[in-house]
């Protein structure tokens, strides 16, 4: 069953508005990255506006994300949800904070997941993930926290040059 669309809000330009379900693949794109480059492709704005679910604003170009991430004033994290009926009451810490109080978390976690402290857990991981693959001796501990726990996405990512998540 499809929701119904939202209604379009009196400040949206009738010309903004496109079809865009963020739940509804679009045939032939696996991902999202492959979504917005195929609406890239058509001509959609960069950024536009979707009356499915409940109606929000869709950014499609990596530069205006960066933008909207660095101005929080006046582009907040509080609602990441849409709709927002989907929306936990409870503030998920650090991701749905705005700062001040987002920057003295993120301050707190930063060090734990930079380059420096995240490479060598991967290359650890990948030496022991290895030696138990083939049955060399290893703890039984540690072989069950490899498999429950796989080694961070970083390690993939190791002497290409790109941070994690970086698609360019």
């Amino acid at each position: 069953m499809t929701a119904p669309l939202s209604e379009l809000p009196s400040h949206v330009s009738a010309d903004l508005v496109h079809h865009f379900d963020l739940y509804q693949p679009i045939e032939g794109a696996d991902d999202y990255q492959t979504w917005f480059t195929k609406l890239q492709a058509a001509g959609t704005p960069d950024i536009f506006w979707t009356r499915h679910n409940g109606g929000h604003w869709v950014v499609t170009r990596g530069e205006d994300f960066d933008h909207i991430l660095k101005n929080p004033d006046t582009y907040s994290s509080r609602v990441n949800v849409v709709p927002r009926e989907r929306l936990m009451p409870i503030v998920s810490k650090p991701i749905q904070l705005d700062p001040p109080d987002h920057t003295r978390y993120r301050n707190l976690l930063t060090p734990a997941f930079s380059p420096k402290a995240v490479v060598p857990l991967g290359e650890k991981s990948a030496g022991a993930d290895d030696r138990a693959d083939r049955g060399i001796s290893c703890s039984w501990s540690l072989r069950v926290r490899l498999r429950v726990r796989p080694p961070p996405a970083n390690r993939h990512l190791h002497g290409h040059g790109r941070a994690a998540g970086d698609r360019s």
